[in-house]
């Protein structure tokens, strides 16, 4: 991935990270907001600038994820 310097802020190319997460469609914008804070806070725990950090979430429903030869988390639970 090429990102330029001044990409959504600016920060670092060679030292930037990018985190995707995954997850069911259903958190409230503070509840993201608390996410992305936790993030950067364990990346500057450990010694990584987190305004070197592009964080993004991809949301989607139950039917969209299976763990097992049972099915979508959709059926498995009933949903």
């Amino acid at each position: 991935m090429i990102l330029h310097p001044t990409f959504l802020g600016r920060r670092d190319p060679a030292s930037t990270v990018v985190i995707e997460i995954a997850l069911l469609a259903g958190r409230s914008d503070d509840q993201k907001e608390a996410l992305f804070k936790h993030v950067r806070d364990r990346l500057d725990g450990i010694g990584f600038n987190p305004e070197n950090a592009i964080i993004f979430l991809i949301e989607n429903k139950p039917i969209d994820w299976s763990f097992s030869t049972a099915g979508s988390v959709k059926s498995v639970l009933g949903l």
